[in-house]
């Protein structure tokens, strides 16, 4: 295994123990978004899709507020999780 997937791994761990934490959901682009950032080098904390707005990151504030309220956030990266039950 070479760094750059080492750090895909990382990287990818983190961004899904951030959404267990907040009690949202992966999509079918996490790891997509994952292996950019990688790739780019962009930190956890800065949007990739949106990078010159400070106070955008995986799972920042603002990005939880737009998952709860769009059910989305603006990567398409974490949703909301689906209701028990519920079609996902």
């Amino acid at each position: 295994m070479n760094t750059q997937e080492e750090t895909l791994i990382f990287m990818l761990a983190d961004m899904l123990r951030l959404a267990y934490e907040h009690g949202v959901a992966p999509t079918e682009n996490t790891e997509k978004i994952a292996s950019a950032r990688v790739r780019m080098g962009i930190p956890i904390t800065v949007c990739p899709c949106a990078s010159k707005d400070e106070d955008r990151g995986c799972i920042s504030p603002k990005c939880l507020a737009e998952i709860n309220s769009e059910g989305l956030c603006h990567c398409r990266c974490f949703r909301k999780q689906p209701k028990e039950g519920g079609l996902k």
